[in-house]
């Protein structure tokens, strides 16, 4: 027996919105920041640009480039984009070490062993 056409495409729609939640559920699992330590350890979710903008203090339109060319880890949910305050801490730290090892082509130790004059051995 099977069932009618409204029937089963409101069926598949509440599986498409319970896949979206688990997304969510497990993209707040996975950021912990000791900045929302405070909060009761729940990571705040950063919906739309707007408060992604005042959370990186750069322009929407820069945001959409690093999302395109750079990985800021940016997703959509329906109309929204979402993220977290730990994905773009983490992203911001990772972006930045990238940047010291491509300017001087060595790892973020081998540059701090040098600085303190340390011999550095490969």
């Amino acid at each position: 027996m099977s069932k009618p056409a409204s029937r089963q495409s409101l069926c598949e729609q509440l599986a498409r919105v319970e896949a979206k939640v688990d997304q969510l559920t497990t993209l707040m699992a996975k950021s912990e920041s000791p900045h929302t330590a405070s909060a009761g350890g729940t990571s705040p979710l950063l919906v739309g640009w707007e408060e992604i903008v005042r959370v990186l203090r750069k322009g929407p339109r820069t945001l959409r480039r690093y999302r395109q060319g750079q990985g800021l880890p940016v997703f959509r949910w329906g109309r929204h984009v979402v993220s977290t305050l730990p994905l773009v801490e983490r992203w911001l730290i990772q972006r930045e070490m990238n940047k010291v090892r491509s300017q001087d082509g060595s790892s973020v130790h081998a540059r701090l062993f040098k600085l303190r004059g340390w011999n550095v051995q490969r």
